[in-house]
């Protein structure tokens, strides 16, 4: 279960430092295959424990991993977008678009600690001693 931690700590800190690396390198175009690599490569490690943990930690994984998809997809829609926009128009709306980008990618944040901390609450639970008949 350890293992499963680290993945949930390594999406976390990718979350929390380098989602927002295209912004502070000015890069106009995000490449998702290779800025979040460390995102799927901890998501194929998630998905790989489906046999050891039980239906319900299976349905956390999965919910996990599908809204950090959405979100991820929506940041890189917003990116996308946003390298089309003529400069002059970006320069004008830069207040906006960070503030939009902020709102994206604490949204991600927020949903990944969230279904993150849910899965883990479901680990531990898991790994509590169990007493059988009364407890004295």
């Amino acid at each position: 279960m350890a293992s499963i931690l680290i993945a949930i700590g390594s999406i976390d800190k990718f979350l929390h430092y380098d989602l927002s690396s295209p912004l502070l390198d000015g890069r106009q175009v995000l490449e998702p295959q290779k800025d979040w690599a460390t995102v799927v490569e901890n998501c194929v490690a998630l998905r790989s424990f489906r046999f050891i943990l039980t239906a319900e930690q299976n349905e956390l994984v999965e919910r996990l991993i599908l809204r950090l998809q959405t979100n991820l997809n929506m940041t890189a829609n917003f990116f996308r977008d946003l390298s089309q926009l003529p400069r002059d128009r970006r320069q004008s709306e830069e207040a906006q678009l960070l503030s939009e980008v902020n709102g994206l990618m604490s949204q991600t944040q927020t949903s990944f600690e969230s279904d993150a901390e849910a899965l883990r609450a479901a680990l531990e639970l898991e790994n509590q001693p169990r007493t059988f008949g009364r407890e004295s």
